[in-house]
């Protein structure tokens, strides 16, 4: 399993936010294929963050891909097919204006909507 920041996507300390197709062909260099079976079954949980929802893949090494069970190995995507993007289109916007944002100011909104969040948290008992 595996997941990674993408551009835009923001948090503190996110140096090296990169497309998921970036990571992909770091994992199909060491002969790792692309599983998409965790995302489309969590992208709708709200119980689970939505970094993970719209992030996370599972990578399998080419050579012990048959013996994964077949629900798993129905999830490989193509090698000549993109990852599919999750996100909503409010968050693809959102990412589109921090990729423009200076690296601090970034940190800064990320540790600001944490303690808001926690505030939010504390105040009512619910992260929602």
């Amino acid at each position: 399993m595996f997941s990674a920041a993408v551009p835009g996507q923001g948090g503190e300390h996110h140096i090296n936010e990169q497309p998921l197709e970036y990571w992909r062909e770091k994992f199909r260099e060491h002969r790792y294929v692309a599983i998409d079976y965790v995302r489309p079954k969590v992208t709708a949980n709200l119980q689970v963050q939505h970094w993970y929802r719209y992030n996370i893949i599972l990578y399998a090494e080419e050579t012990y891909l048959a013996t994964l069970p077949d629900p798993l190995r129905a999830f490989r995507v193509p090698e000549d097919q993109r990852l599919p993007n999750y996100w909503p289109l409010p968050d693809r916007v959102h990412h589109a204006v921090i990729r423009h944002l200076p690296r601090g100011a970034v940190d800064y909104l990320s540790r600001l909507k944490a303690r808001l969040r926690a505030r939010r948290v504390k105040s009512t008992g619910s992260l929602s």
